[in-house]
């Protein structure tokens, strides 16, 4: 009989994500890249007029490495320098909706709070805009990946840093439990945000880790019970930036009450292995 620990990395096994890119993903990254290059032309076509600069980043899970199947397979962030600052974040966020509307049926594309949500050749693919902050700072580099992404659900700009938040992940050695807190966020249909399991999984764990897998998820699951209608959510790019604030009440209560259901198949002597993520 499988330890909760096999169940576990069994189905990481089957769900994780952080392969080179398949061939389906291939053809929707150069479809989306073409269509972002195409949109940043309408604003570099005359740079001594525009004064503004576009370029397209990897992001999202695949460039922490803790991506999984069946949320988003390919995430891509467009940095935007506006060294006049001629537009705002919530501008070029519609503006490229706009323009993407053109190219993806009804079905296909939907916005999303920071981001834009798109399918294409069986992927689903996100886009996320963001205004460079301190853009005089540019050439010098000191706040290079600082920016502002517009936040639909609250309808205000969010300082944000995205390669601190790739950073987090990838120095914090918990990769394999933030996927697997991911597959139970999608098997419930939690409104819990990426980056809220993330930081939320660094916090709970940073000073008292095991070397079981299921015991850390455990650990990470009752703090969840125990704290999250009241957790601050503190992005480590902006102390400002208190993630739950994007997520209600209700929300909330459905992550406390999945948590909760998930521990009750632990029994001490006997965990219900199969009942822990789904």
């Amino acid at each position: 009989m499988r330890t909760v620990d096999e169940y576990l990395r069994d189905l990481l096994n089957k769900r994780s994500n952080n392969q080179q890119y398949n061939d389906n993903e291939k053809r929707a990254y150069s479809y989306m890249y073409d269509l972002l290059n195409q949109w940043k032309q309408k604003y570099n076509s005359n740079r001594c007029i525009n004064n503004i600069k576009i370029e397209i980043q990897n992001s999202g899970s695949k460039a922490k490495g803790d991506a999984i199947k069946g949320k988003s397979d390919i995430d891509l962030f467009v940095s935007i320098t506006d060294f006049d600052n001629q537009h705002t974040a919530k501008d070029y966020y519609f503006d490229l909706y706009e323009f993407l509307k053109l190219h993806f049926t009804s079905d296909c594309i939907r916005l999303q709070n920071v981001s834009i949500g798109l399918k294409y050749a069986g992927c689903s693919i996100d886009v996320t805009p963001g205004k460079r902050i301190n853009q005089q700072y540019f050439r010098k580099g000191k706040y290079y990946t600082d920016h502002y992404i517009y936040s639909r659900k609250n309808d205000r700009n969010t300082q944000t840093n995205i390669q601190e938040h790739i950073d987090l992940v990838k120095n914090s050695g918990l990769s394999n439990e933030m996927m697997v807190l991911k597959i139970w966020r999608n098997c419930h249909g939690l409104e819990l945000p990426s980056i809220a399991i993330e930081i939320i999984t660094a916090e709970v764990l940073k000073s008292d880790r095991s070397y079981s897998l299921y015991v850390n998820i455990k650990k990470v699951f009752e703090s969840l019970r125990d704290s999250i209608l009241t957790r601050r959510i503190i992005d480590p790019a902006n102390s400002a930036n208190n993630i739950a604030d994007s997520m209600t009440l209700k929300e909330k209560q459905e992550i406390k009450n999945a948590a909760i259901q998930s521990l009750s198949y632990d029994h001490g002597d006997k965990v219900t292995t199969s009942k822990i993520v789904w």
